[in-house]
């Protein structure tokens, strides 16, 4: 997937959570490697547990999320985020 702002980044997480649904959401051991003045990258570990509770059952998964940031007006931003399970 892919979403544009933060909008629709709301948006697409909204969708996805129903009542009922439990979601655990961490994020581990950030590496993250200046590039310039203004740019950044960094690795995440995820690990993401969804509990179902009307259905009594649980799903886990875990992936690395690569970020890129950018440094405007003096704050760093995310710029994008890539998360591969």
């Amino acid at each position: 997937f892919k979403t544009n702002g933060v909008d629709e980044t709301l948006q697409f997480f909204r969708m996805g959570l129903t009542e009922g649904l439990l979601a655990l959401h961490h994020g581990h051991h950030p590496e993250i490697d200046i590039t310039s003045e203004t740019t950044a990258k960094g690795r995440w570990g995820l690990y993401n547990y969804l509990i179902d509770q009307d259905g009594h059952r649980g799903q886990r998964m875990g992936g690395i999320y690569h970020d890129e940031y950018v440094k405007v007006d003096g704050q760093w931003k995310i710029k994008s985020i890539i998360c591969r399970q």
